[in-house]
């Protein structure tokens, strides 16, 4: 087969479908006109929305908090937020992994229309990221201020109650993160 790497691999992807690919129908062959387009599109953007929302989300987890830092305090503490939200970005690298490796097989349970297995899978996604989230939320309470010593320095102690707040966000994060 092609490994994708070599100049006639290349051009055979580039002029015609690849030994490794079945000819599947391409979306021009099956063009839909009229009414019934309109309602496939529309479908199609209703089954999207939560996607949509949690895309808007983790846009706004990242950026509102900075935006009122810098507005309302000096940006020095827009350093410490910075260095402290980098756990919850750290988390949400981990979380994210665990969502794609996932994903496949949640597409193909909504494609067979295997609406159960894709609702538990959704249910137990969501109930890591809940776990995973609540987990920082512990770390942050009863250790925040040795995390932040060990993992920064000693005057990021005095934030630990922040830190416990961007391990509350983090957890709402990890959510949207494992559905997007």
């Amino acid at each position: 087969g092609c490994s994708g790497r070599d100049i006639p691999c290349g051009k055979q992807t580039l002029h015609g479908t690849p030994r490794h690919v079945s000819r599947a129908p391409r979306l021009a062959d099956q063009a839909i006109s009229g009414p019934a387009r309109w309602m496939k599109l529309a479908h199609l953007a209703w089954v999207s929305l939560p996607l949509g929302i949690a895309t808007i989300l983790v846009s706004l987890y990242d950026n509102i908090p900075r935006y009122f830092i810098q507005y309302y305090l000096d940006t020095r503490f827009l350093g410490y937020y910075g260095a402290m939200a980098n756990l919850m970005a750290l988390g949400v690298v981990v979380v994210g992994a665990l969502g794609q490796s996932a994903m496949p097989r949640l597409a193909r349970d909504y494609a067979a229309g295997r609406r159960k297995d894709f609702l538990r899978l959704s249910g137990r996604l969501f109930l890591l990221g809940l776990l995973m989230g609540g987990c920082g939320v512990v770390v942050a309470v009863v250790a925040g201020p040795f995390v932040l010593r060990v993992l920064y320095t000693p005057e990021y102690a005095q934030f630990s109650a922040t830190f416990v707040w961007i391990m509350v966000a983090a957890g709402g994060m990890y959510v949207a993160s494992l559905v997007n």
